[in-house]
């Protein structure tokens, strides 16, 4: 939840490290209680008390009603006065005195204010695609995508070749320079940033991945260059969904337990504290190369899943959706090489059999919605017929950060993406 991933979060307007804020019961606590005051179990406390409430309320809802009545209510994000025996946490503000709201629905957004151009995915668009990932269609490629994520938490070699680049002065600057923010390699946590995670279905399958791991695992051997990822990998992982979409966001945050949904522009800068990520997932979503070197720590890993031109190729004829850009893969590289190297990649591909109900709930999830008409589309799904045959393929690529190292006249080596990338809140 929200809670477990503040300590990670920055202000998108200052960079400085945000705290948690709220107001008190009357009838319970001093009006003149101090939030400084407050012991970090009973913020903990009040938050998992607030989003039980908020969840079963909204368990309630009906599909038909939520998107009018939830979409007024994100709108004001006035703080509830609601009567509870424990203090209610309502928003996150930074030193410099921006303050944020905490939704009703359990998410927080960190915008500028400005209005995002690509504001994410639509109602239609998010309540299809949790139907098609709640009847498993999807699940293979998901246990695919949280076996590569533990295995890469735990790829010792990579670490090992990793930390042999990265010098003493430059693991310095690497450190998390906020004040507010807490040392992340002594949290014993391993954090996961999905950026565009959408309704957060890959992220809780690679948190729920990653605990019965470490439920079956007792020790891991130490190493010369043993990582912070491999170190925590006993420990218990949280989860970062970052989206643009107020709707996904709204299901991100009561995807798993220890998963916070927070709302930004993917494009722009990231509202994440520098150097705190050991892993970042990026699935079918866009990318940001920059702002993903910057917030990974040093031995992180970026793992991002692609559509091949192979990707729902029976659909896209039939039902003129749109297909696959020839040069998506070169103006990935172009995006990412400057950042990134690969370390390896693989192609995933899965036949699905698909009745003509799902096949329109896949079309209705993807961004040829945009452009379909609903009755239009049921027509020339029902003449593919009853049962349809659909090919899943894409790219798993696992990336690190490419070192890019000069050396001064004394001799002395330093990188200066890193440099670069930590004085970026500076501008």
């Amino acid at each position: 939840m929200l809670v477990d991933v503040i300590s990670y979060l920055v202000c998108p307007h200052c960079g400085a490290g945000l705290s948690t804020t709220g107001f008190a019961d009357v009838d319970s606590l001093d009006a003149d209680f101090s939030q400084s005051e407050k012991s970090a179990d009973t913020i903990a406390s009040a938050v998992e008390h607030k989003q039980a409430e908020i969840h079963k309320h909204s368990e309630k809802l009906t599909v038909s009603t939520s998107s009018s009545s939830i979409s007024s209510q994100s709108g004001s994000k006035a703080a509830r006065h609601d009567k509870s025996p424990i203090v209610n946490i309502s928003s996150l503000r930074c030193a410099n005195g921006h303050v944020f709201d905490i939704a009703h629905q359990g998410y927080v957004t960190l915008g500028t204010g400005k209005k995002l151009a690509h504001p994410g995915d639509n109602s239609d668009m998010i309540i299809a695609r949790e139907n098609f990932l709640k009847a498993g269609h999807f699940s293979e490629l998901r246990t695919v995508i949280a076996n590569v994520a533990t295995s890469v938490l735990g790829d010792d070699e990579k670490n090992a070749t990793n930390n042999r680049q990265l010098t003493e002065s430059t693991e310095q600057q690497t450190k998390p320079t906020n004040k507010l923010q807490t040392d992340y390699a002594q949290q014993g946590k391993t954090l996961i940033v999905d950026a565009g995670a959408g309704t957060g279905y890959y992220l809780a399958g690679v948190l729920d991945t990653l605990q019965s791991k470490a439920k079956s695992t007792t020790t891991i051997p130490a190493t010369k260059y043993a990582s912070i990822s491999s170190c925590k990998e006993n420990a218990s992982a949280v989860g970062l969904a970052l989206d643009s979409s107020r709707f996904a966001l709204r299901r991100a945050a009561f995807a798993h337990p220890r998963m916070g949904a927070v709302g930004c522009d993917i494009w722009g800068r990231l509202p994440v504290a520098d150097a705190c990520a050991d892993l970042i997932l990026n699935i079918f979503a866009p990318r940001n190369g920059e702002e993903f070197a910057r917030i990974l720590a040093p031995n992180g890993c970026l793992i991002t899943v692609t559509p091949t031109s192979r990707h729902q190729q029976e659909l896209v004829m039939p039902l003129d959706l749109i297909s696959v850009d020839p040069h998506k893969e070169e103006r990935l590289a172009k995006e990412l090489l400057p950042h990134f190297t690969i370390l390896r990649s693989t192609i995933y591909e899965q036949q699905l059999e698909l009745n003509s109900a799902d096949v329109t709930t896949l079309v209705a999830m993807g961004p040829s919605s945009r452009h379909s008409k609903s009755r239009e589309l049921h027509k020339q799904v029902a003449r593919m017929g009853e049962k349809i045959a659909v090919t899943i393929s894409v790219k798993v690529t696992v990336r690190a950060v490419r070192p890019v190292t000069e050396t001064c006249d004394n001799g002395g080596r330093f990188d200066l993406s890193r440099i670069h990338l930590m004085n970026y809140w500076r501008r």
